[in-house]
């Protein structure tokens, strides 16, 4: 992890951060099945509560959230896990390695500025088969709800997808 704040940035009241990149870091994603919920049971559990009178309205304080952005972030060789559990028992795991991802100019905070991305990523299958390849690169700028991105995928085995698209 290597971060470089923008220190000039601070003084003026916002949080910039320069530079934001991760080596090899590896992140896990589970999706699990919604419960399943007995409506009869569930509605011999309900208990209704016993309204209060109502209270005089509190003074509500407007949050403003501080100003913060990136103007890069980069990852150099990480890994994605996918794990979903809503379509098999046993689930079905989706790996993406090797991957590069490149972002600029990310605030959150009213801006001009246009953030670019790209990623780049393979996706193993089998062991001695081709690897599947995820590219996507583009824009987005957010004041004016805009977004150009073009998505390149190549070599995806469709048999191990096929829990996906069978029903």
């Amino acid at each position: 992890l290597y971060i470089s704040p923008d220190l000039f940035a601070f003084l003026t009241g916002k949080i910039i951060i320069n530079s934001l990149k991760l080596v090899r870091p590896e992140f896990t994603f589970t999706r699990i099945p919604p419960a399943v919920v007995d409506e009869e049971k569930a509605n011999k559990d309900i208990i209704l509560p016993v309204l209060a009178p109502p209270a005089a309205p509190a003074e509500v304080k407007e949050f403003k959230p501080l100003p913060f952005g990136f103007k890069r972030i980069r990852i150099e060789n990480g890994k994605i896990n996918y794990v979903d559990q809503s379509i098999s028992t046993t689930g079905i795991k989706i790996t993406l390695e090797k991957i590069n991802f490149n972002l600029s100019n990310l605030y959150f905070f009213p801006s001009q500025a246009v953030t670019n991305f790209e990623l780049k990523g393979r996706i193993p299958w089998r062991e001695g088969q081709v690897y599947g390849q995820l590219e996507i690169e583009g824009w987005i700028n957010y004041l004016k709800k805009n977004m150009q991105a073009a998505l390149k995928v190549k070599d995806i085995d469709a048999i191990y997808l096929y829990p996906f698209y069978s029903m």
